[in-house]
C-alpha cells in the first residue's frame, strides 16, 4: 500500500425507519474489507442474523433473515484516519425489522442505535 492511500471499511446499515411518529437510526449488520460491489438501487438479502436471547431454559439465539434494496450510501473518514463507506439498507420486511430492533435493545438496553 502507498503511503498516500486511505484504508477503506465498507459496512452495512439497516435503516430502522418504522414511520413518521416513531424514533428511526439504523443498526449495523456486517463489515467487509474489502468492496462488495453494492450500488444505490441493488437488491441485498441479510441470511442468518443471530440475537442472544433469554428464555426460561436458557439462552437461544433467534436467527433474522431481510431482503431489501441499498437506498443510499455514505462516505466518512473515522478517528483511526480510516475511510468508511457505508450502505444503507432498508428491508421490505417492516415487521422482522421491528422484532429484530426489539430483541437487540433486549439484549443491550444501552444499545446505541445511530
Amino acid at each position: 500500500m502507498d503511503s498516500t492511500s486511505i484504508p477503506t471499511i465498507y459496512e452495512i446499515w439497516m435503516l430502522l425507519n418504522f414511520s413518521r411518529t416513531e424514533i428511526g437510526g439504523k443498526l449495523f449488520i456486517n463489515k467487509y474489507d474489502s468492496n462488495p460491489g453494492l450500488s444505490k438501487g441493488d437488491d441485498y438479502r441479510v441470511n442468518n442474523v443471530k440475537v442472544a436471547h433469554k428464555t426460561d431454559s436458557g439462552i437461544k439465539n433467534l436467527t433474522f433473515d431481510f431482503e431489501g434494496k441499498i437506498v443510499d450510501i455514505e462516505k466518512e473518514i473515522d478517528k483511526n484516519n480510516n475511510q468508511v463507506i457505508k450502505f444503507l439498507f432498508e428491508s421490505y420486511e417492516r415487521e422482522k425489522v421491528r422484532q429484530y430492533a426489539d430483541a437487540m435493545r433486549k439484549r443491550n438496553s444501552k444499545l446505541l442505535i445511530k
